[in-house]
Order: structure tokens, then C-alpha cells, then sequence
């Protein structure tokens, strides 16, 4: 039952991207957004994009549309190939939006639960900035900790930049 889901999912894909509408569809009388989210592969660590939709009311602005992106990301994958690369504590909010730059907050209990790693901030990091910057109003993402702009993650991205998408480098 499960592969007639997923096919289902991919026919309203091709049939939304061919028809050139492809982010918005009617579902069940209701009108849906597709958007893409990237988990990294179980095997490879490669960011993958997995597709959802969400209810066209979501969307009314792009604060909204960021939110509930990131409220996607933190369910997680529904692949079972796919893998989650955040910790279950903590919370990853949208602090502001401005100058087509989304700067998303992870709290302090969200920072100390994750753990760490340069490829594991990397998947971190990157599956927010790709998820984000399929927004066509989202071009670059930032982050603060604890609602403070901080140099460190983990130890291995400055996070006083920011961050753009990325194809990841065992892709190239």
C-alpha cells in the first residue's frame, strides 16, 4: 500500500511541474503547495530533496511559508531512506526575515543536544539553508543561537555568515 502512496505522490509531481504551476495543486478540493525539503541519505550523507505539500492557507506570507518549512523539517523524513540530521531537543525558529536573508535561531538546548561534527553541522545547516532557500523570496539563511549571533555551532561553521544553497560536495 505504502508504493501506491508514493507513486500517487510522484504522478502529482510530474503532472504539477509539467503543467508549469509547479509549486501549487488541488488536492481533494483543496488547493496545496509543494515544497521541497533536503535530508541527508542514511548510506551517503548526501542532502536528498523530498517533497511535501502543505495547505495553500500556510502561505499567506513568507514568514509563514519559512515557518512551516521548518516545522516540516523538524517531523523529519517520511522516507525511510532519509534521516533527520537534527536532535530531538531543543526548538529551530525563524527570528526574522529581511533583505531576502532568513535568520533561523536554534535555541541553547537544541545547540547542546546536537552532536556536532563537521559533517553533522554541515547536514545541519545545509538541510535548513536548501529547504529554505526553495522560497523563491529566500536567497541566503543565517543563524543565531539562543537569539544571539555567535561565531561557533559546534565548532566547525562560522556562523557569522551566511549561507546560501549548497550542492553537497560528494554530489560534484
Amino acid at each position: 500500500m505504502k508504493i501506491w502512496r508514493y507513486l500517487a505522490v510522484f504522478c502529482i509531481c510530474f503532472l504539477v511541474t509539467g503543467c508549469g504551476q509547479r509549486d501549487i495543486v488541488t488536492i481533494n478540493n483543496q488547493k496545496k503547495v509543494l515544497i521541497s525539503l533536503y535530508f541527508p541519505h542514511k548510506e551517503t550523507h548526501q542532502l536528498v530533496a523530498e517533497k511535501r505539500f502543505g495547505a495553500k492557507e500556510r502561505f499567506s506570507s513568507t514568514e509563514d511559508k519559512i515557518t512551516f518549512v521548518l516545522e516540516e523539517l523538524r517531523k523529519g523524513p517520511v522516507s525511510d531512506n532519509l534521516e533527520s540530521p537534527f536532535p530531538e531537543q531543543g526548538t529551530m525558529t525563524l527570528k526574522e526575515f529581511s533583505g531576502h536573508t532568513a535568520v533561523v535561531d536554534f535555541s541553547q538546548e537544541f545547540a547542546d543536544a546536537h552532536s556536532g561534527g563537521s559533517t553533522g553541522e554541515y547536514l545541519t545547516l545545509y538541510s535548513v539553508t536548501n529547504s529554505l532557500t526553495q522560497i523563491p523570496q529566500v536567497e541566503r539563511v543565517s543563524f543565531t543561537v539562543d537569539g544571539q549571533e555567535t561565531d561557533q555551532f559546534k565548532g566547525h561553521f562560522d556562523l557569522t555568515e551566511t549561507f546560501s544553497f549548497s550542492v553537497d560536495e560528494k554530489e560534484k
